[in-house]
């Protein structure tokens, strides 16, 4: 198994406050993605191109052909690159080929980006919940002693109405206005507690070559199952949290307290099928519109607006060649940390 690369030396890891409700950070509108050079498939297909006339580390081909083995050297020859959340995924073959981009649906001309179609397949996302890429944003400043470093969290913030009171200085001269707490709540990114998720698997030169469709289509095949799964990893990822979370069991009149309305609360109904109903070609839990996943057995009701998956604006795919006839290994890696400010918010239901 391919390991993992590690970041560069000296990577440091800053980010601004997102706003929980626009997704924009202060002084800017709602960020679009970042945008590649290269398409995601034009990335993936360099890659596994490279990966395949990869030559290890333990043998130089010498001009007359003969190999030299090196010892102690690395025996297993790859390549490492990551595709970038901002990719385009909107041509993924050229007109001889056929990849239908569903999810997501786009206008003519649209761009559809990598980071679009994980949400677009994320269960979580769909109900409301936000992708938060973790930019890293670093502050150098220039001091006598040389230049520092400064980074500051990102983090993901979420604001309820201040809650005002009745005060009659008329029946009492000495009334106080009572002291409330601070109507935001926050969660922050900590880039050490990231949970890696990983994809793997090996495909034989045989395997490669019966497929018919050459290296360009398998690369589009692979990168539409990747975004796809990314899409399921941030649902296992946000699930996980929140049961972990205390026990929070449903209750209608709790979603009351929360001040939220009815139409803010959506259900995610896992492979238990607990309490939910499917009605004239709707799901519902409690009478909560819901939809399924397979990502979790338990049910859960919640204002998704109110959480977040913070992912790694760049996910790593590594590639190796595995022996002389050039099959090959593929590893892609992707960090991702939930982001649960108010986890009252969420509910499981029994």
């Amino acid at each position: 198994m391919a390991r993992r690369p590690k970041p560069a030396n000296g990577q440091v890891a800053a980010s601004t406050p997102v706003n929980a409700v626009t997704g924009a950070r202060p002084g800017q509108g709602r960020r679009p993605a970042a945008q590649s050079e290269r398409t995601a498939a034009q990335r993936l297909l360099s890659i596994i191109e490279s990966g395949q006339m990869a030559q290890p580390r333990n043998t130089i081909v010498r001009n007359d052909d003969t190999v030299l083995s090196i010892p102690f050297a690395a025996a297993v020859a790859g390549v490492a690159d990551v595709l970038p959340l901002g990719a385009d995924l909107t041509a993924l073959l050229e007109d001889d080929g056929h990849i239908y981009l569903d999810p997501p649906a786009q206008d003519a001309g649209a761009v559809v980006t990598l980071e679009a179609a994980m949400a677009q397949s994320s269960r979580a996302v769909s109900a409301g919940a936000r992708l938060v890429t973790s930019d890293e944003l670093e502050q150098i400043a220039l001091v006598g002693a040389g230049p520092i470093r400064a980074h500051q969290r990102l983090k993901f913030s979420t604001f309820e109405p201040a809650a005002f009171s009745v005060v009659d200085f008329d029946a009492d001269p000495n009334a106080e206005v009572p002291l409330s707490p601070i109507p935001v709540s926050d969660a922050e990114l900590d880039r050490e507690a990231m949970i890696s998720r990983a994809f793997a698997f090996r495909m034989s030169r045989r395997e490669i070559k019966t497929r018919g469709k050459g290296r360009e289509a398998i690369a589009a095949e692979l990168l539409w199952s990747i975004a796809q799964g990314l899409g399921r990893a941030m649902d296992a990822t946000l699930f996980d949290a929140l049961k972990a979370l205390p026990a929070n069991p449903w209750g209608l009149g709790k979603a009351a307290a929360q001040g939220v309305p009815f139409s803010a609360l959506r259900g995610i109904v896992g492979t238990g099928a607990t309490g939910a109903q499917a009605v004239e070609g709707g799901l519902f839990v409690a009478g909560v519109p819901a939809e399924i996943t397979p990502d979790m057995a338990e049910t859960l009701l919640g204002v998704w607006s109110r959480a977040g998956i913070a992912v790694d604006p760049n996910i790593n795919v590594i590639v190796s060649r595995l022996d002389a006839s050039g099959a090959l290994e593929l590893v892609c890696w992707a960090d991702m940390q939930a982001l649960v400010p108010d986890p009252a918010m969420f509910w499981a239901v029994t």
